[in-house]
């Protein structure tokens, strides 16, 4: 609606008419066809606005009385209103159509509304007839069961689509349809007797649902986590597939003397720098009363602001619990160790661009997925799909590289195929890389010492694991590293690498001449000096501290053979 101002007199300034009284607060306000004015209009809606029932849908406990106005049905009954209110809502209406909306939230979210909803509800457990639990102790116990032999479908039906990553939200009234098409009659009779609103089908109560088994699961675990005399805290911080930053926390501590770990929670966090985290790790223990006094282990990864020896995370928790002690991940450190190893011979790097460009040409076209499929079972080879090699998952890159190495052939000749069906520049320059001696040399030889890389990782990754024992399980690892250094004879697979070039049923149909200088060249210039990188990042990435060292003295193999030892035990020498 536009509004018109009727122009001054000519002559007339805005001093003059300061000067002069006036006789309206306002401007004058006229439509353009010299009919009702703009404050008649306004004032013509605003007396036809009335009650409207849609809003008893939204706030059911409106009482509308016609010509008088809303009262609350429940702070009329149970609500203390403070004086400031002047008996709105209770003994005096509220007529006000214009602003009824916002009126209404204001109540709904008012602290007496709150604590007179509060009182009802611990009013209405007196009451059999409109309490939920005291009907259900007056229903039979068959009844009962059959309540509760629902509640398991649904949850099994619920469970079932999130370990499955389907969308429980809209998929749930799907695989409970699915269920009463095959005959589930349990399902059937509750879908067609029960109200159109209380089915427990909607995505609100599959929300509900995931919030309960959560709610219970998470208590379960802080119950037993704050039972324990001492715990170690773990935070990493990570963005989730919606691209959010989260700081996930998880604890670890003994229980029956074994050492439990379980996940304490996820906080979405606005800040990444050492100070936010730090404070939101703080309040997150502060919520869920977690003492810090208990603490002597903070875990954390090698990143500057999560272990920074001034003023990291690590150093902020243990200014204020001093007892605990920080461990660097040693997954962490054994994952950095073998990248910056990888990364200084251009080799190594060469065969793993390569290995993620072979992943992305199949992840990417279905229909060179296809073709390689289809070749394989010409070759009778195992079907295997190539996987990503990821930086941060290393283990990953080790199951990449020995699946390529098991379908070398098929991969060369689906590249090969590709080429001449569609001309495709990439397969033709992977197709011809792949049979070079350098790279299947070196695919040889990152079998073997990803294997051995790989079986550290899994030993540090285990839930028992004592600190005591990881410089030896590194000593152990270096030694193996150290024999395929100086003996590649043997290894397991880079002996026979040489084969793949004379095996008609692998490369040998191709007729590449291998010569025992490419060989040996191959040994000084990448295969010794890679291996040796590998161990010497390993050393001192993994180097143990004292303190760690110490812990073996609760090792009951380290206890001394003679019993005369104990008695002298604990006195000064």
């Amino acid at each position: 609606m536009k509004r018109f101002l009727i122009p001054q007199e000519p002559g007339n300034s805005a001093g003059a008419n300061e000067s002069q009284p006036s006789t309206s607060k306002r401007p004058r306000q006229m439509s353009e066809g010299g009919g009702p004015t703009v404050a008649e209009k306004m004032k013509m809606y605003k007396k036809n606005l009335k009650f409207n029932p849609k809003w008893k849908d939204k706030w059911c406990w409106i009482d509308y009385l016609p010509n008088d106005g809303m009262y609350c049905s429940i702070c009329k009954r149970f609500g203390k209103p403070p004086p400031s209110a002047r008996g709105a809502w209770v003994s005096k209406p509220v007529a006000n159509w214009v602003k009824a909306t916002e009126l209404l939230r204001q109540h709904e979210r008012s602290e007496w509304h709150l604590a007179a909803v509060e009182e009802k509800a611990l009013a209405s457990v007196a009451q059999t007839s409109g309490d939920i639990i005291e009907r259900m102790s007056v229903i039979s116990d068959e009844e009962r069961k059959k309540n509760r032999s629902l509640i398991k479908i649904l949850l099994r039906s619920l469970h079932y689509l999130v370990i499955n990553h389907s969308p429980h939200t809209t998929m749930f009234d799907g695989i409970i349809q699915l269920q009463i098409d095959n005959g589930i009659e349990q399902l059937e009779s509750h879908k067609q007797s029960s109200p159109s609103n209380a089915t427990y089908l909607s995505k609100f109560s599959t929300a509900e649902f995931l919030k309960s088994i959560s709610f219970h699961i998470e208590d379960n675990i802080l119950v037993r986590f704050k039972s324990s005399q001492f715990y170690s805290i773990m935070a990493d911080e990570s963005t989730d597939i919606s691209s959010k930053e989260e700081l996930a926390i998880c604890g670890r501590w003994l229980e029956d003397g074994k050492a439990v770990e379980g996940f304490l929670g996820l906080v979405h966090v606005h800040e990444v720098n050492a100070e936010a985290l730090t404070k939101y790790l703080l309040a997150f223990l502060h919520d869920k009363s977690i003492s810090l006094q208990k603490i002597r282990g903070l875990g954390f990864d090698g990143t500057n602001t999560m272990s920074g020896e001034r003023s990291g995370v690590q150093k902020r928790m243990r200014s204020l619990v001093p007892s605990a002690l920080y461990i660097h991940c040693h997954c962490h450190k054994l994952q950095l160790a073998a990248v910056y190893s990888a990364n200084e011979h251009n080799e190594v790097k060469r065969v793993l661009g390569t290995l993620l460009t072979m992943w992305k040409c199949f992840h990417y076209s279905p229909k060179k997925a296809e073709k390689l499929a289809e070749i394989e079972a010409v070759l009778n080879t195992p079907e295997i799909k190539v996987t990503k090699p990821s930086d941060t998952r290393w283990l990953a890159r080790e199951r990449c590289v020995r699946a390529v190495r098991q379908v070398l052939p098929a991969l060369v000749k689906t590249f090969k195929e590709i080429h001449a069906e569609s001309g495709d520049a990439e397969a033709y320059g992977l197709s011809v890389l792949l049979c070079t001696y350098k790279f299947v040399a070196c695919l040889y030889m990152l079998c073997d010492v990803l294997h051995t890389v790989a079986k550290l990782q899994g030993g540090l990754q285990s839930k028992d694991l004592d600190l005591s024992v990881v410089p030896v399980m590194v000593q152990t690892t270096t030694g193996r590293l150290r024999e395929l250094k100086d003996n590649p004879s043997s290894s397991t697979w880079f002996k026979d690498h040489s084969l793949v070039f004379s095996d008609p049923a692998q490369l040998g149909e191709l007729d590449i001449e291998i010569t025992e200088f490419d060989k040996e060249t191959f040994i000084q210039t990448v295969y010794k000096p890679y291996i040796q990188s590998v161990i010497d990042h390993i050393t001192s990435r993994m180097r143990s501290s004292d303190v760690f060292s110490a812990y073996s003295i609760f090792n009951p193999r380290h206890l001394p053979e003679e019993e005369k030892i104990y008695l002298r035990m604990g006195q000064k020498s």
